[in-house]
């Protein structure tokens, strides 16, 4: 292993409550990382032939009907988070209204139609576009596109233009897995899961990942780019209520936190809600600034 995976293992193996912290104080914003399902592949012999049955209405001149491939699970994203089977598996069965929105808007004349139904599906990372043999599972929303409510968006649907969505979520249960065997717990996590992550190679080549085993969905929105980064939203039931309650936490976790990279890749959650921007693509290669840069945002 290299000095630069053994010195960030060691650092997230010490600041992991701190990071913990963090990540529970924010609502983030992802996208699906497998962007192009291909269907034709999919056989009436298999188990995923339900990719192919969606059943849904025939577009009209007022609506349109798509499937939506909102989240693709088992899959390392930007900020290191790894959304595991049934991650939303109770928000579905709880939340009574999921709203479909545009660009993380949330707002009424954002709206773009209903969500006729929401659910987990099992497949397999291919026919969600990643060439690996293992299987997954993805949260699939059956949606209609209303005219009425956003005639640009229902006609970028309805030309097939769109096809970039983003879910708005907050973490409900989320631990960290380290390939680091001091610490007996996130070893045990780090070793359980890796074998069904689609990129583990990315995993490895890093050490760590944040195990998403629950998390409440709030909305879903089409996007210009989809991005593996996270924006996030305040939740006003969370401990953070305004900028300055969330700067003293960084005060202090600033000066106790040794990772950087993995505070950063946090923080810019945090900095992202309060600008309320779409993430710029593939920001985990862009040379990151340091905390304290970061935070001046505010």
């Amino acid at each position: 292993m290299s000095d630069k995976r053994n010195s960030a293992i060691k650092q997230v193996t010490r600041d992991k409550q701190e990071a913990l912290l963090l990540k529970k104080g924010a609502v983030k914003n992802t996208d699906s990382p497998i962007l192009s399902p291909i269907l034709g592949s999919v056989k009436d012999d298999e188990q995923n032939k339900a990719l192919l049955d969606r059943n849904l209405p025939l577009d009209t001149g007022e609506a349109v009907y798509r499937t939506i491939i909102a989240n693709t699970y088992n899959y390392m994203d930007s900020h290191d988070d790894v959304h595991l089977n049934n991650v939303f598996k109770k928000s579905l069965e709880e939340t009574k209204k999921l709203f479909l929105l545009h660009d993380h808007k949330f707002e009424v004349t954002a709206q773009t139609g209903n969500i006729l139904k929401a659910y987990e599906q099992d497949g397999r990372f291919i026919y969600y576009g990643l060439n690996s043999p293992l299987d997954t599972q993805a949260l699939l929303l059956d949606v209609e596109i209303e005219r009425a409510k956003n005639e640009l968006v229902f006609n970028e649907y309805k030309n097939h233009n769109i096809n970039q969505h983003s879910v708005g979520m907050y973490y409900v249960k989320i631990d960290l897995a380290i390939d680091n065997q001091d610490d007996k717990e996130a070893y045990a996590l780090y070793r359980k899961y890796l074998p069904q992550i689609g990129n583990a190679d990315k995993v490895e080549q890093q050490g760590y990942f944040f195990a998403v085993q629950e998390a409440k969905l709030k909305e879903t929105s089409a996007v210009l780019m989809g991005s593996n980064d996270l924006t996030g939203i305040f939740d006003n039931n969370k401990s953070i209520k305004n900028i300055d309650e969330a700067q003293k936490m960084f005060d202090y976790l600033g000066k106790n936190i040794e990772n950087k990279e993995i505070f950063h890749n946090i923080c810019k959650q945090y900095v992202d809600t309060f600008k309320q921007i779409e993430p710029l693509k593939d920001t985990q290669t862009v040379i990151k600034p340091s905390f304290y840069t970061t935070m001046s945002k505010f």
